[in-house]
């Protein structure tokens, strides 16, 4: 998500690295009252999303966002691509062997 903020947003890494500290501790203080998305990627990627531009909104009343990528077009994409290559990489590190004492 810091990634794709970054993109949306030409690379300013200080706001959206705040904004997304700020999105999680969002999510951890509602997470009793939040409900189960069917799709957890599309739910985080658009929330984040909607909460980031808001932030910019409020800190550059004139900043222009019809300019910003849609999170469906590529986001989602990224998104599957991501979750398929951390579960390989999940499954293999479990299949190691552990390390053996010295």
């Amino acid at each position: 998500m810091f990634v794709w903020g970054c993109k949306w947003l030409n690379g300013e890494e200080a706001f959206v690295r705040d904004t997304l500290h700020d999105f999680f501790i969002y999510l951890w203080e509602r997470r009793t009252r939040l409900s189960q998305p069917a799709n957890l990627s599309a739910y985080l990627l658009t929330s984040f999303k909607r909460r980031l531009t808001d932030s910019w909104e409020k800190q550059l009343p004139s900043a222009d966002l019809d300019g910003l990528p849609d999170v469906s077009d590529d986001g989602m994409a990224e998104a599957a691509l991501f979750s398929a290559q951390f579960e390989l990489v999940s499954r293999a590190l479990a299949s190691l062997p552990p390390p053996s004492a010295k």
